[in-house]
């Protein structure tokens, strides 16, 4: 039988299975990391959307001085309002002292918020990891 030259033989079983094993750990720390980095893209997507309702809503109880022509989306985008594609717009209660936004993720139903604007405040709920 003729021996194969040094420089012409391939990788044996065990370097092969070491590859494999690095490349394993490798995505099980990557893997979730992506996870977590896409929820909090959501998170920020709707806090966006909420801030910038909420903004329209200021203005547009400023200018009417009633909470019932503020309390639909199509009268928020009047004042600019854009409503991201990735986002449901939940509606408005409350008064004109302190209207209240809701808004939920399309793609995550665990992600969800408000905007206060007595408060002024955005909150939004969900399992996302802060950076």
């Amino acid at each position: 039988m003729q021996e194969v030259p040094r420089d012409e033989r391939g990788f044996t079983l065990i370097e092969l299975l070491v590859v494999v094993i690095i490349i394993g750990i490798l995505a099980a720390i990557a893997i979730p990391a992506f996870l977590a980095q896409r929820e909090r893209a959501q998170v920020a997507n709707l806090e966006s959307d909420l801030r910038n309702a909420g903004t329209a809503f200021t203005q547009c109880i400023t200018e009417t001085s009633t909470f019932a022509s503020c309390d639909e989306q199509d009268e928020l985008e009047g004042y600019g309002y854009n409503k991201s594609a990735d986002v449901t717009f939940g509606g408005v209660t409350g008064n004109a002292d302190a209207g209240v936004i809701t808004a939920s993720h399309v793609d995550n139903t665990d992600v969800d918020g408000n905007f206060n604007s007595g408060t002024g405040q955005v909150t939004v709920n969900s399992d996302a990891p802060t950076p």
